[in-house]
Order: C-alpha cells, then structure tokens, then sequence
C-alpha cells in the first residue's frame, strides 16, 4: 500500500493525473501538464501510458535510454515534433471524482518507467519501478476504498443488531 509522505512538486517531467470513473478495471480521466493547453483525456489504462510517454517524448524529458520498437516506421521528422510544443498555463489543482494522483517519472529506462506516484486525497507517496507496478499502485486505490467501504457497512450492520 502506499506510504505518507511529502508532496510532488510541479516539474516537467510531473502529471496531475484525475480519475472521474473505474469501471471493470477500467479508469477514465484527464491528465494535466504544464505544457498543455487544456487537459487531456483518456479511457483505459493503455490510452493513459500512451498519453504520458508521448508528452514525455514531447519535452525529450525523461530521456529514454532505448528506442521502442514498432510495427510501423517513423512518420514523424523529430524536428517537426520539437517545433509542436505547447505553451505552459495553468497550474489549477483539480481533483478527479474518484481519485487523483500527481505522477512523477525520475526514469525511462529498460523500456519502463521509473518514478514516484502521490494519491492526493489520502496524502500516500510510493516509488514505482515499471510501469506494470505504477498501475497496479494507482488500481490498489480503488480495492483500498471498497474494503474502507465494506467496513463501515460491515461495522454499522453489527451494531444494528
């Protein structure tokens, strides 16, 4: 589970990650980063990772230490993809519906990443060591807030007899 700690500051290499739904293991939201003009939104774990690593690709920061591979050959110039950044603005601190998490990756590297994760309503800090393990951190909130859930029915439902 994760642990208190202290907050993660705003970086480039920093995500305010809101989460407004979780269905059948199945989260929906926005991403928020200082280099986009509005939020970004996804639905399902892959379109988050995709939109993360592409903004990272996007600022050349977190560097990664290999190129992944794929079925298709680049499309894109690297110079046309520089000249496409966006303009920093706001810095708001929203909040999902169901859960936030500010998202720091130190790391890409060995084709994953590595970082620190913060759950902003429970103020629980954790280091990550791939992206496999930052997804299961971020999925465990929602098995964390069914078994707080399920003990105050529980409890309240014992001592109604």
């Amino acid at each position: 589970m994760l642990k208190k700690n202290r907050t993660i500051t705003n970086a480039v290499n920093s995500w305010r990650v809101c989460i407004d739904h979780h269905e059948d293991g199945v989260p929906k939201g926005r991403i928020y980063h200082m280099s986009l003009n509005s939020p970004v939104s996804f639905t399902g774990w892959m379109a988050l990772i995709k939109h993360l690593n592409s903004i990272s690709d996007y600022n050349d920061f977190p560097q990664v230490s290999m190129q992944l591979r794929k079925f298709q050959d680049k499309i894109k110039d690297e110079k046309e993809q520089k000249s496409k950044r966006l303009i920093q603005v706001s810095k708001e601190c929203l909040h999902g519906e169901i859960a936030t998490f500010r998202i720091r990756i130190l790391f890409r590297q060995n084709a994953t990443w590595q970082g620190i994760v913060y759950w902003v309503e429970r103020e629980r800090e954790e280091h990550f060591r791939s992206v496999l393990e930052l997804m299961t951190l971020m999925d465990s909130c929602w098995s964390y807030e069914n078994n707080q859930e399920y003990d105050s029915n529980k409890e309240s439902t014992v001592s109604a007899i």
